[in-house]
């Protein structure tokens, strides 16, 4: 995990939100967590990754042995719980 950084984009009142929050706490895996419904600005930032506000969004920056740099970007859980699943782990 230490060449992995972990954003989800949430929203208050979420339940998919939750649902991955449990999900990765449950598997002890560090995320850091965007709400978009404290702001604007956080909404257009997800709107801008993803093309769509839907939460929760999951934004996976990974960097290779040879300093490389790849995203995933993930908008919703539940229909992409394999995917994210399988690029976390």
């Amino acid at each position: 995990m230490g060449n992995k950084a972990i954003y989800i984009y949430t929203r208050s009142g979420c339940e998919e939100s939750q649902s991955l929050k449990k999900y990765l706490s449950r598997d002890q895996i560090p995320y850091h967590e965007i709400d978009i419904s404290r702001s604007h600005d956080l909404e257009s930032e997800l709107l801008g990754l993803t093309g769509t506000t839907i939460t929760p969004a999951i934004v996976v920056d990974q960097r290779s042995i040879f300093g490389k740099k790849k995203r995933a970007v993930f908008s919703g859980y539940v229909t992409n719980k394999s995917n994210i699943k399988r690029v976390i782990q």
